[in-house]
């Protein structure tokens, strides 16, 4: 290479590596300090509660850095299995199952699915890691008597229902039953979410 050439483009390279890192750097601060926030992230703990809301009545919601999905994630409506098991408390019931699922989990979602499956007399949605069936010590709740002719359409509407798409198959479409949770709850936060 001819060295008065060199001279001449040294500086032009100097200055487009100065600007190249000095842009690599800044998108890479830009994007940790978003991720280090952002309630989707999945690096980030989730809890879940039992709320009444004014429209849908008692909800299971998602709760992570203290941000709340706005979509719930469970509704519950029915009245169908006694006086004991009222929307309420079967609100109660459930998120509290949810909540010892995933501190077990360490309090990741990672590796964790609804499913359906039997569990004795009864078709019961649970949180498992696939290719585990349901058992009375995974089960979240049991089906209403309609439901369970359905479950595979029940898991669609809990997924729409995060992605604010009313019911939704695509994350069935595959044929396999298991709903992924990290998935479902990171769609509800990447929507909206509150305070």
């Amino acid at each position: 290479m001819n060295p008065q050439y060199f001279w001449q483009v040294a500086p032009k390279l100097a200055t487009t590596f100065a600007l190249s890192a000095l842009m690599a750097c800044s998108t890479s601060t830009t994007t940790s300090t978003t991720t280090g926030t952002n309630p989707a992230n999945p690096s980030e703990k989730t809890e879940f509660l039992c709320v009444e809301d004014t429209q849908d009545g008692w909800i299971t919601i998602a709760q992570r850095n203290n941000l709340r999905t706005i979509k719930p994630l469970l509704v519950w409506q029915t009245t169908e299995f006694g006086d004991n098991w009222t929307p309420e408390n079967r609100c109660n019931h459930v998120t509290e199952k949810l909540n010892k699922a995933v501190g077990n989990n360490n309090g990741y979602l990672s590796n964790l699915a609804l499913t359906y499956g039997p569990v004795g007399n009864y078709t019961v949605i649970c949180v498992a890691t696939s290719p585990e069936t349901c058992t009375t010590n995974n089960m979240l709740f049991t089906l209403k008597q309609d439901n369970a002719q359905k479950p595979q359409e029940v898991l669609a509407t809990i997924a729409g229902f995060a992605k604010n798409q009313g019911s939704d198959n695509t994350l069935l479409e595959s044929g396999n039953s298991y709903l992924l949770l990290e998935d479902l709850v990171d769609g509800a936060f990447s929507s909206e979410t509150r305070l």
